[in-house]
């Protein structure tokens, strides 16, 4: 007998009902970014993505509200079988949630350079002359291994903080690297300058799932429809479109794989759909 498909919205209902409860949320931030948040909380906590930037609010101490949410979901009856893998990640600027157990085993192998090269790390671009790199470099390569010790740890920690002075030349691409996207940029140096009138290909992944609107209090029916949720956007230089792993359609069809892959290994009721465009940006910064 086949296990029943999960709803992704019934997840985010859960993820929901917790968030409100949690005074800082309820009083500062508005019920509509409240539920993007809660979305994206359960795509990670599903596995459906590797990581979130949360970007739709901000905190004072986003460390200690990040500890108070996990702490509070891992806690709850109806969520914390979702939420024993998922850990905040900070840096200076930004904070994270990382699906532990997709990070520790994309990170797994005895040469660290092999493992990165062949999975998300596999594309990396230099911004001065928008060319692929061959080999990763060793920053970022240390970075990865500090957070996988971390991540190896028993039980999983609320949270991994990084030094406030790490440089935007490893912050960066290991930004990309947790959210997922084929594609991440390597900033030659901290200061490097904007990049002005550049075609850039861009890549949506979303998730289209089955969706329901509850029964109404005046006493109007429930209704089943369809949900669309952007997981990631991403983008990459069209000056390299013309390289056999940067092609466009490469890159789809390697989204479509890892994106369907992960959703039938979590028992989620969906499919992925891959959204490409192609715009020229007046300045690229990063």
């Amino acid at each position: 007998m086949s296990t029943p498909l999960i709803l992704l919205q019934d997840v985010i209902t859960l993820i929901q009902d917790q968030l409100r409860l949690i005074t800082e949320l309820r009083r500062r931030v508005y019920y509509s970014k409240l539920d993007v948040f809660a979305t994206n909380l359960a795509l990670v906590a599903l596995g459906i993505r590797a990581g979130y930037l949360l970007d739709i609010f901000t905190f004072e101490k986003p460390v200690d509200l990040s500890n108070k949410i996990l702490s509070a979901l891992r806690a709850c009856t109806t969520t914390k079988e979702y939420f024993s893998e998922p850990t905040g990640f900070s840096t200076a600027s930004e904070e994270f949630f990382i699906q532990h157990h997709i990070r520790e085993t994309v990170w797994r192998s005895r040469d660290r350079r092999s493992a990165l090269l062949n999975s998300i790390f596999e594309l990396l671009i230099e911004t001065t002359e928008l060319k692929k790199l061959r080999v990763v470099p060793e920053p970022i390569l240390q970075c990865c291994s500090y957070l996988q010790e971390y991540l190896s740890a028993a039980p999983v920690p609320l949270s991994i903080s990084f030094p406030e002075d790490m440089s935007t030349t490893v912050a960066v691409p290991v930004a990309g690297v947790l959210l997922d996207y084929l594609v991440a940029y390597v900033p030659e140096s901290a200061e490097a300058a904007p990049l002005s009138n550049i075609s850039l290909d861009f890549y949506e992944v979303i998730i289209i799932s089955k969706g329901h609107t509850p029964p109404s209090r005046t006493g109007t029916k429930g209704t089943t429809d369809t949900f669309r949720h952007s997981i990631m956007k991403f983008s990459c230089t069209s000056s390299l479109s013309g390289m056999e792993d940067l092609q466009p359609q490469t890159i789809i069809d390697r989204l479509q794989t890892l994106f369907e892959g992960r959703l039938k290994e979590s028992n989620v009721h969906g499919s992925i759909e891959i959204v490409h465009s192609t715009a020229l940006v007046p300045h690229l910064s990063f």
